[in-house]
């Protein structure tokens, strides 16, 4: 199985690039990487908690890494949120901020696994995970066959399911966790998407098309919120394509 993926990202209009709390892996954009079993992931750290961002990058990096299945990441858990107050307790904090960082970090995920274990050639399949409204779509022949976990921009709100670097609030985030799995070809396209672009992405009859170059991406986006048809927010796309062997 042959798979390049390119990242797209830009920070929320009015923040510069160290505010972005969004988070993606693998951490840069991959060409052509052949493997029988590849990762992806994608995480939207919540705004309003501290360290949301650093949160959001240890949760995509440790789906990636460890290729948890559902039932998986409660017991996965522990260690990241451990490991998320060891890094923050290194930090300087302004007195006012320690009352944020006791009351943790939150996140939405969604995670992508491929495999090519079907023994058919240029087909294989994929299972994701997801735990709030990032999203993922696969796209084939130019039309969407799968959408995940939300199918409807109506479906988005202002508070979704997220994963917490604290023990205590997750039960609910548990609960609601989501798992898909289907078959890929070869030339199939996977867009992870965090919340703001998935709900435009869902308004379109043929988003597809509407995509920019890579290049042209941020003036898009620019355009979009300046149009008021995209929620101004950190936006993060990484594009998955399998290519011909």
């Amino acid at each position: 199985m042959i798979v390049s993926a390119d990242i797209y990202w830009t920070a929320k209009a009015g923040n510069s690039s160290a505010d972005y709390e969004d988070a993606f892996w693998p951490p840069e954009s991959v060409a052509s990487r052949q493997r029988s079993c590849q990762r992806f992931a994608v995480a939207d750290g919540a705004t309003e908690s501290s360290y949301s961002g650093l949160w959001a990058r240890q949760l995509v990096r440790a789906y990636c890494k460890q290729g948890w299945s559902g039932n998986e990441l409660a017991g996965r858990l522990p260690k990241l949120q451990q490991t998320w107050q060891q890094e923050v307790q290194q930090k300087p904090l302004p007195w006012y901020a320690e009352e944020k960082v006791r009351a943790g970090a939150f996140s939405t995920l969604v995670g992508l696994t491929l495999q090519d274990h079907t023994g058919a050639r240029g087909q294989g399949t994929w299972r994701a995970l997801a735990v709030g409204d990032s999203c993922l779509f696969q796209i084939r022949h130019q039309k969407l066959i799968a959408r995940f976990p939300l199918s409807d921009a109506d479906d988005f709100g202002n508070s979704p399911v997220l994963l917490a670097s604290r023990p205590g609030p997750n039960q609910a985030a548990l609960a609601a966790l989501r798992t898909q799995t289907g078959f890929w070809q070869e030339g199939d396209e996977f867009l992870l998407m965090t919340d703001a672009l998935a709900a435009w992405f869902l308004r379109h009859a043929d988003p597809r098309a509407a995509l920019p170059d890579k290049d042209e991406f941020s003036g898009w986006i620019t355009e979009l919120r300046q149009n008021h048809t995209l929620r101004n927010d950190d936006v993060t796309l990484l594009r998955v394509v399998i290519e011909a062997s």
